[in-house]
């Protein structure tokens, strides 16, 4: 894991669940196993007033949560031109419903 310092807004953030400590690890590991992949979640690094936050899909809608709320993550650096556009599209898709069904299409590369 890099430092906090080194993650931009739109850096993609990812985890890999290895403890069933809880519901969400269990779907995490569960999400792993499915997929044979190593990670299971990411989310989208944004800095609001200051603070590393994340923008992530999970049950049941969108939603911006402070970093320090996950346990440990990769960084992988995306190199993205951050604009007003991005925070816009990321404000107008906080709160939207997000659920099993959602998951499974995106892994099938669908669209709604």
């Amino acid at each position: 894991m890099k430092s906090r310092s080194e993650i931009k807004n739109g850096d993609m953030l990812i985890w890999s669940g290895d403890k069933f400590s809880s519901k969400s690890n269990f779907y995490l590991n569960l999400i792993r196993t499915f997929t044979r992949s190593e990670y299971a979640h990411t989310a989208t690094a944004w800095y609001v007033e200051g603070r590393l936050m994340v923008v992530e899909a999970t049950q049941p809608v969108v939603r911006l949560n402070p970093v320090r709320d996950h346990d440990e993550f990769f960084h992988i650096p995306m190199n993205v031109g951050w604009t007003g556009e991005s925070e816009e599209f990321l404000v107008d898709v906080l709160g939207c419903p997000y659920g099993f069904m959602d998951a499974l299409r995106a892994y099938l590369g669908k669209t709604v």
